[in-house]
């Protein structure tokens, strides 16, 4: 007969079944190595079994058949004396009888090992998962089935070798708890905020408001980094959620009024005197992903120049091409790009020759409050149009906002000297640490450039 490691005998189907004399002494009688002195002749359904000593560890006692006083009692499997694995603990209750506890032989050791039902793993001799019963259709009896190796000793993730148990995330996932805040990631709304389990009204990352009913309009707050609503008086162009105070250029082409900024536009070629905002360089630089939003109302073409090419934003740097300056890294939104005659948002780390770009489905309005907000997603790699509330465009953006030389942060100026600057009204400029979502950039739209935080 053949011993396998289901802790069963498996007979042959074609021998017939005839039980070894009990009066042959032990180390002659391989079938009685580990029998109780006790158990007669009887079939070893109704025998219990001791571990075999040293050399092969003993295997216990198969259950009893249901028509047997008792289920046989595990075998104490002794650890081979040539290091090889312990003997295999043996389990089994036949009617009336209990089941017998087998404790395994841990390799290398000269005594049984911790009990245990059913088979030990094949190496290490420690107690192993449940014993399978004679004639198991059950893949896993098999000897040539697949196990791990994390040494379990009733292992509940059999194919996972990092548990031995399915926790709060089953086999297969990592019980990790990211933020630390007790609730494991497989479960956690908000797996890197350690004070939200769900986004409820504002988001992750993001405080809720203490009354309910205020609205999602005031969750936006909590994830802007600068705002500018040009209610000042002066030069200054005061940042009201952090310290990143601007400065209002070009004396009278450039006026404070009633919350709003207005700016002469182009009054020359090149950089003259022209009015604009000058935010602190590398105002960018913080941010993976961001949402630059802005309320304004354009008037076209200024007094000198036209209308191509002007900026509500220019954030990067520039490089000298002849007697030129020209853009060398930036984002930018115009409300008129020349090939197109749209509105256009741009990204580059190459200048012109390799931009990544989005183009409106439509002209800028003229002399109308118009709602404009650019989207950087950097952890989904794309960058987003709005305009007015509603998506007119997205794109792939392989670069991020670190990859622009932030040296010059403008609002109503070009990085390209030539082109115009912006001839209208800036109402509100905003800088939000996240990318909104579309239905963000909706409330916001909705709330207007003058929102009650």
């Amino acid at each position: 007969m053949m011993l396998l490691g289901c802790n069963v005998y498996d007979w042959p189907t074609d021998e017939p079944k005839t039980w070894p004399d009990a009066s042959a002494s032990r180390d002659a009688n391989p079938d009685l190595r580990g029998a109780d002195s006790s158990c007669g002749v009887a079939p070893r359904d109704s025998c219990s079994g001791e571990g075999g000593g040293a050399g092969v560890g003993g295997a216990g006692g198969a259950a009893g058949a249901p028509m047997d006083g008792g289920g046989g009692k595990g075998g104490a499997g002794m650890a081979d004396a040539g290091d090889e694995r312990g003997g295999m603990a043996g389990t089994g209750a036949g009617s009336g009888g209990t089941a017998g506890a087998g404790a395994a032989g841990a390799r290398g050791d000269a005594s049984g090992g911790a009990a245990g039902d059913g088979a030990v793993d094949a190496e290490s001799g420690a107690a192993g998962g449940p014993a399978c019963p004679i004639d198991a259709g059950d893949p896993s009896c098999r000897a040539d089935a697949a196990h791990d190796t994390d040494g379990g000793v009733v292992d509940g993730c059999p194919n996972d070798p990092l548990k031995t148990d399915p926790g709060i995330c089953g086999c297969g996932t990592p019980d990790t708890d990211t933020d630390v805040d007790g609730t494991a990631d497989c479960i956690d709304g908000c797996p890197a905020d350690p004070a939200k389990t769900q986004p409820r009204i504002c988001g992750c990352g993001a405080a809720d408001p203490s009354n309910p009913d205020a609205g999602a309009a005031f969750c936006l707050k909590a994830l802007l980094v600068h705002r500018y609503s040009f209610n000042g008086t002066g030069t200054a162009a005061t940042d009201s959620i952090g310290t990143a105070h601007g400065t209002i250029m070009g004396g009278s082409n450039a006026t404070l009024s009633g919350g709003s900024l207005s700016l002469s536009g182009d009054l020359g070629t090149q950089y003259t005197t022209e009015g604009y905002v000058q935010l602190p360089a590398g105002l960018l630089d913080p941010l993976g992903s961001a949402t630059l939003e802005a309320w304004v109302t354009w008037r076209g073409a200024g007094t000198s120049g036209n209308l191509l090419w002007q900026r509500i934003f220019d954030f990067g740097s520039q490089a000298t091409s002849g007697s030129n300056l020209v853009g060398r890294t930036y984002l930018f939104l115009t409300p008129h790009a020349t090939s197109s005659g749209f509105v256009r948002v741009a990204y580059s780390i190459n200048g012109s020759n390799n931009e990544t770009l989005i183009d409106g489905s439509g002209t800028f309005p003229l002399n109308v409050q118009t709602y404009a907000a650019v989207v950087i997603d950097d952890p989904n790699n794309t960058m987003t149009l709005y305009m007015n509330g509603t998506q007119t465009g997205t794109t792939a953006l392989t670069g991020t906002l670190a990859d622009i030389d932030n040296a010059n942060s403008w609002l109503g100026r070009s990085n390209y000297a030539v082109d115009s600057e912006f001839n209208g009204i800036l109402h509100e400029f905003r800088i939000y640490r996240v990318p909104l979502t579309g239905a963000q950039v909706q409330t916001s739209y909705q709330a207007g450039p003058d929102p009650a935080f």
